[in-house]
């Protein structure tokens, strides 16, 4: 392994790499040897494997470095052709060859399906699709350009946001008041945005033969196996299970803090004196976190010290680098992952370090397992698993970062994990009503938004009602639009992390090995029979979520 500072780097020619891809495709239809099929299918992945390699070493020297003109300009040059690079062609001409099956037998038969219902998508619809691409860019940049009025100054939203944060209450209800308030008074444009989006969603799904975008949508989520029926039926079981948690939780916390009610203002704190606090700093976390992979599994802790000793992570912080951001990058070619942070000394901002590291076993796995690029990473419905799933394991190592603070953590923490499960599952159900009702009042809009709104934030009441009910809320959760059907993934990710944690509370061994086991899926499976190859249940199972109910209450220390 080379370490990370020591890779050379080289622009990826795209180009090159199509004419190896036509070539490859030429091969597979031409060619009766299976042999020769596969060694030509490997060679070009390994082609393809060193331009993804090479785009991953430069997009994140830019942001380790945000100050770097010549990193920025190269990110500019070659992200739109790694994204736009079009692989269709060769698992069209793989399922159309006799390789088809020599080729399924060694990767299973999903990927191949999913490739062809992928297809399906984009037979036609083209200026609906534009549509909707003008329609959110439109709103986007609409959004952003708002004034929003502060003591007599029109101010920024990213200004505003620095009073909402302000040490002193009054402050903070002036600044809410004049977010709310704008976006009452921009509602109806907002509104029409919002409406364009899902008319034309609709028309690209009808363009494609289905009867409905959510159906539409699924299918590019990769859920072939399952779909709105049972999703419906998750939220359902989170409104059964999960929610009462919510209530009983909000509750205590109203006490804890003195309050008659809890509102807008004060949700999302736990405890009057502020969230826990980390002991560590950068270099006693990473010290720390090698204790606990060390002694989760052997072979965690092995490659979390890879990474250690060969710079493939880095969350120091420093006057030039890219804040707010925490991901892991698959570099492919080394066969390892590369987590970047910016680590605070606050416990958010720790979370969000060992969700990477979860996300980083898994990566390694898949990366030393398969040799296909589409199969490094599992479908979206459980990519989410492996970090969420890290995060509640690390509630057994909280005393190692947290001393004294350990069980606020684990009750901060887990309050986050509930109010995600809810607040992904209110948007989930926003979206069926709307996609099925595209041309109710745009007041039927506002009252459907608070009414779930209401149901998955139970014990909250919204700060400045008459503006609530004038759609202040529901103007200002634009991002609710960006990505349909795709937050319900991080409830269902949620749901099947906190069952595995409750494993590993009872058996320690046991969690571990289903965690190596979701670890190693890949994408060769969708959710719901990759959970059922490695004997769970899928999230939207009421006795699954029954159980994790149970364990997030313990968590939390309610009775």
């Amino acid at each position: 392994m080379i370490r990370f500072d020591e890779i050379k780097y080289e622009r990826p020619d795209y180009e090159a790499l199509k004419v190896k891809l036509k070539q490859t495709v030429d091969i597979i239809e031409k060619s009766s040897d299976l042999d020769e099929i596969e060694a030509a299918v490997l060679e070009f992945n390994r082609e393809r494997e060193h331009c993804e390699t090479m785009g991953g070493i430069v997009q994140i020297r830019s942001y380790l470095d945000g100050t770097n003109e010549t990193y920025a300009k190269e990110l500019m040059e070659i992200a739109p052709a790694s994204m736009s690079f079009d692989v269709t062609p060769l698992f069209d001409a793989i399922a159309k060859s006799p390789y088809k099956e020599k080729f399924e037998e060694k990767y299973g038969t999903f990927l191949l399906e999913f490739q062809k219902k992928k297809a399906m998508l984009y037979t036609a619809g083209e200026e609906f699709v534009a549509e909707e691409q003008n329609a959110i860019t439109e709103l986007h940049q609409f959004v952003s350009e708002m004034k929003f009025e502060f003591d007599g100054e029109m101010i920024s939203e990213s200004r505003l946001a620095i009073f909402r944060q302000d040490d002193d209450e009054e402050v903070r209800m002036r600044a809410t008041y004049a977010d709310k308030k704008a976006y009452v008074d921009n509602g109806k444009a907002i509104g029409d945005y919002y409406r364009r989006i899902v008319k034309a969603r609709n028309k690209i799904a009808r363009a494609n033969g289905f009867d409905n975008y959510l159906d539409y949508v699924n299918v590019s989520k990769a859920r072939l196996s399952y779909g709105e029926k049972e999703l419906q039926q998750f939220c359902d079981n989170v409104r059964k299970y999960i929610v009462p948690i919510i209530v009983q939780n909000n509750e205590v916390i109203r006490k804890r803090f003195g309050l008659e009610v809890l509102n807008g203002m004060n949700a999302g704190r736990c405890f009057p004196d502020g969230p826990a606090k980390p002991l560590v700093d950068t270099k006693a976390l990473i010290e720390k976190g090698q204790e606990m992979f060390d002694d989760l599994d052997p072979e965690f802790g092995d490659i979390y010290r890879r990474m250690n000793e060969n710079h493939y992570f880095d969350i120091d912080l420093s006057d030039t680098k890219v804040t707010g951001i925490g991901f892991t990058a698959d570099i492919v070619e080394q066969k390892i992952p590369y987590i970047f942070g910016n680590y605070l000394k606050t416990a958010s901002t720790l979370t969000t370090f060992l969700h990477e590291c979860g996300h980083a076993m898994q990566v390694n796995t898949c990366l030393n397992k398969f040799d296909i690029i589409e199969l490094h990473a599992p479908v979206q419905d459980i990519v989410e698993v492996p970090s969420k799933t890290m995060e509640l394991f690390s509630h057994a190592y909280a005393e190692k970062f947290f001393g004294k603070d350990a069980e606020k953590y684990i009750i901060g923490h887990t309050t986050d994990f509930l109010s995600e499960i809810g607040t992904y599952c209110m948007a989930h159900e926003l979206e069926t009503y709307l996609y099925n009702n595209e041309d109710a009042d745009m007041q039927e809009w506002i009252e459907k938004f608070n009414e779930l709104s209401n149901i998955y934030s139970p014990g909250i009441e919204p700060t400045f009602l008459d503006l609530h009910k004038q759609g202040a809320d529901f103007f200002g959760n634009a991002n609710l639009f960006s990505f349909p059907r795709y937050v319900i993934s991080y409830s269902l990710c949620s749901l099947t992390s906190t069952f595995i944690a409750a494993e590993f509370e009872k058996d320690k061994a046991k969690g571990v090995e289903f965690f190596k086991r979701i670890a190693g899926i890949g994408g060769n499976m969708d959710y719901a029979t990759a959970l059922a190859s490695v004997g769970l249940k899928p999230g939207y199972d009421e006795e699954v979520i029954k159980e994790s109910a149970e364990y997030l209450k313990k968590q939390l220390n309610l009775g």
